[in-house]
């Protein structure tokens, strides 16, 4: 539905005008508020009418759902009016993408589709024609495991000359750990790990550290794997106790304890940058087996999301993902935090 601001104005001076009648105040508010209400209404009904230009304005529409906003990109405009346009002509365009802290261009392939049509590859700052009015959807970065980051970005092409279509572009560096058990002292594996006793509970704060001007811009699907005859659970959350969102263990996860293994996954959210995200896990001993050392780790797994090419979908851009529809990884490797307890 298309609305304007004229028509905002129209509807709250008569809300204000009802508003006057219907309620109970002395009779200078009231006639206030009525005339408030009726200077609105006027207002509203000669912006409508474009009986004056300088209020032309007020007949612009605001647009409620006709952008779209994915993967973490900028909200793209679709609501593009191609009336009066020769739609059989053809407009050249042209994909360029640029790293988001360096400017510079990003290089390799791009995959884009004409009204969802077969999708076609196209170098960065390569061309290709379309027409007004055709929908162009964009794999930006094409399907990679490595290098930048996949994003998508739905267009419609405008009833223009040459457009360029352009979107910032990230990777990744290297990811940290240090850890923190329930006195505060760093988590080493050697000389200090998590203390445990059967039935007990503790928190280990767990933080994690991003490289300078690289990103982990869709999160990652972190794995727990636990030794099942002495942890009863390990729960991970923010450090201000609040659960993760619970994901589906990835295929491609090798369980390192064999039989007594439990695995479970949360979703973790992005770091940006060389900031960090601190989060808190919780482990809960078997009531009635002391843990040991080595046998009792929790074992955590980051694996990095990304979009995918999904061939059993007609090749649609789907994602973020930590696994692709084979389950192999969307993004080569993963990190791994060990919460070494004793």
């Amino acid at each position: 539905m298309d609305v304007t601001w004229a028509g905002v104005i129209l509807a709250v001076g008569l809300l204000v005008a009802i508003f006057s009648v219907a309620k109970k105040m002395k009779a200078n508010s009231r006639k206030s508020m009525a005339f408030f209400g009726i200077a609105l209404i006027s207002l509203g009904a000669i912006a409508m009418s474009g009986s004056i230009a300088q209020l032309s304005g007020l007949n612009d529409k605001i647009s409620f759902g006709d952008t779209l906003s994915v993967g973490g990109e900028e909200e793209v405009d679709l609501n593009v009016d191609v009336t009066g346009c020769d739609v059989g002509t053809k407009t050249t365009v042209t994909l360029s993408a640029t790293d988001k802290y360096t400017t510079g261009a990003v290089g390799g392939y791009h995959r884009y589709k004409v009204n969802g049509n077969p999708a076609i590859e196209i170098a960065d700052q390569g061309t290709f024609t379309a027409s007004p009015g055709n929908t162009i959807t964009v794999l930006w970065n094409n399907e990679t495991s490595s290098g930048y980051y996949g994003s998508t970005n739905t267009y419609v092409l405008e009833c223009t000359g040459a457009k360029t279509f352009s979107t910032q572009s990230v990777n990744n560096g290297t990811l940290t750990s240090s850890l923190k058990d329930s006195d505060d002292n760093t988590i080493d594996g050697s000389a200090n790990n998590q203390t445990l006793g059967a039935g007990d509970v503790k928190d280990v704060a767990i933080k994690l550290s991003g490289e300078y001007k690289k990103d982990f811009p869709y999160g990652f699907v972190a794995v727990i794997e636990m030794n099942k005859t002495s942890m009863d659970d390990v729960v991970l959350s923010t450090d201000s106790g609040s659960v993760l969102t619970t994901a589906t263990v990835p295929q491609s996860y090798s369980a390192v304890y064999g039989a007594e293994s439990v695995k479970k996954a949360y979703f973790v959210p992005a770091i940006v940058s060389n900031s960090d995200l601190r989060l808190k896990a919780t482990l809960d001993a078997d009531d009635t087996i002391n843990p040991g050392p080595g046998g009792s780790d929790a074992i955590i797994v980051l694996y990095p999301m990304n979009y995918f090419i999904n061939e059993d979908n007609g090749g649609a851009f789907e994602g973020p993902s930590a696994e692709d529809e084979d389950n192999a990884l969307t993004r080569d490797g993963g990190f791994t935090v060990t919460v070494h307890v004793d």
